[in-house]
């Protein structure tokens, strides 16, 4: 039985355009929605550059080596978000890491040399951070915790040694 092919027109073209300016009307709200984020954690002051939350990941394959054998390893990437400096700015940041896992277990994390701010990634990239920007939200949280924790200890022992 041979299979049947639909046959396309203009019009079927054309019914996609209502469904284009939604989807363009729907990123620039939320391009507006993420630099009203940035703008915020920006003017908090915090300057800290924190990681948390992931926003893809790979499945895992397996290393091959120059003749394409298995090493015994396997890796696999993820795309995470942070917050931090971008040249002169503090912005929401992507970056893409490689984790390579050997049979005992042991992981290496390497990281990619693509560092991006949030707002010039792709519409996919844009759209999956929002999942992940409660936990970077906790991050940034826990990681400031932590770094007036340790302020606080560093100036008890500097007032140990004053008396």
């Amino acid at each position: 039985m041979a299979m049947q092919t639909r046959v396309m027109d203009m019009s079927d073209l054309k019914d996609l355009e209502p469904l284009s300016k939604r989807l363009n009307t729907a990123t620039d709200e939320l391009n507006i929605s993420l630099k009203t984020i940035e703008e915020y954690l920006q003017r908090l002051g915090i300057g800290l550059e924190v990681w948390g939350g992931t926003i893809a990941e790979s499945a895992w394959s397996d290393v091959l080596d120059a003749q394409e054998e298995p090493t015994g390893k396997r890796e696999y990437t993820e795309t995470e978000l942070g917050f931090g400096r971008f040249g002169d700015s503090w912005v929401l940041l992507v970056r893409t890491r490689r984790i390579v896992e050997d049979s005992a277990g042991v992981r290496d994390v390497y990281e990619g040399k693509t560092l991006m701010p949030l707002l010039r990634s792709s519409r996919a990239v844009r759209v999956a951070a929002v999942g992940a920007i409660p936990k970077l939200i906790d991050a940034i949280e826990e990681h400031a915790k932590g770094v007036i924790k340790s302020v606080e200890h560093a100036k008890k022992i500097a007032d140990s040694l004053n008396h």
